[in-house]
């Protein structure tokens, strides 16, 4: 699937409940909000990650990263976490 498809597929959004993360009981919802090219294998997004646990508040986060596409599939380069509240 070409990096551009990934960004737009709806089916992206959504609840991710991996066994990686839900055996600490926790789920994460996300959006991608946006997506820039910045060259012609690289593309910016920026995401909103709601992480909901059983037993505290929801954490919102929202990443940004650089993803590269490569001979193995698509990499995350660079990645950076805010929490804006």
């Amino acid at each position: 699937m070409a990096l551009e498809e990934w960004a737009r597929d709806d089916r992206r959004d959504g609840d991710v409940a991996s066994a990686g993360i839900s055996k600490f009981k926790i789920t994460a919802g996300y959006r991608i909000l946006e997506t820039r090219r910045l060259a012609d294998d690289v593309v910016l997004g920026y995401l909103n990650v709601d992480f909901s646990f059983t037993d505290r508040p929801t954490l919102t986060v929202y990443p940004s990263m650089l993803v590269r596409q490569s001979p193995v599939g698509d990499l995350i380069s660079h990645y950076q976490v805010s929490r804006l509240n």
